[in-house]
């Protein structure tokens, strides 16, 4: 007995998750632009943000890759993902009271990374399903 999900439109999703990807970036310079006396966190809570804000990138980059550039979404959602990290504490410099630094880019590199492998392995899974539902007998 199989489930049916519901799904949405293909081209529709992948922009939709295209568009929140951005709107999350988005989110994350405006707050990236904040002097510093209005974003404070302590360590370790802060590494904590950032993994899971470029872990939540990553994700949504994948997600919009497509079903053309499936195979390689977790790669290119992770490039991205990282760049935009290392784009963003430089971005930080220029704010009151913020500066670059390596541990946050290292926390964001963490949380993309996961997420990228998260992606990977649903994936993998997904194509396992799917192969064993057409080959067994």
């Amino acid at each position: 007995m199989h489930l049916s999900v519901p799904t949405m439109n293909p081209k529709l999703e992948k922009w939709a998750f295209r568009l929140a990807a951005l709107a999350w970036m988005g989110m994350v310079f405006w707050f990236s632009s904040q002097p510093g006396t209005k974003v404070h966190v302590e360590p370790p809570l802060d590494k904590i943000i950032h993994a899971g804000v470029y872990g939540v990138l990553a994700f949504l980059l994948a997600l919009g890759a497509g079903p053309r550039w499936k195979a390689h979404a977790a790669w290119m959602a992770w490039v991205v993902a990282v760049a935009f990290g290392a784009s963003d504490e430089f971005h930080q410099s220029f704010s009151p009271g913020r500066s670059v630094s390596f541990g946050d880019w290292f926390a964001d590199l963490g949380g993309a990374t996961a997420a990228s492998v998260a992606w990977l392995w649903a994936w993998s899974q997904g194509r396992r399903s799917t192969w064993m539902d057409r080959h067994q007998t």
